[in-house]
């Protein structure tokens, strides 16, 4: 909640603040399968 409070300062509203989070999670959660997808990852 911490978060979403610094959030909404620098935005200088809520309602924005959780919009972009969420935004921002469904661009990492994309990037992070591309990655975990690619040819040739390893263990190490």
């Amino acid at each position: 909640m911490d978060a979403i409070e610094r959030a909404a300062r620098f935005y200088d509203c809520k309602t924005r603040a959780v919009m972009t989070a969420c935004d921002d999670v469904a661009h990492l959660s994309a990037t992070a399968r591309q990655a975990l997808e690619r040819d040739g990852l390893t263990l190490e």
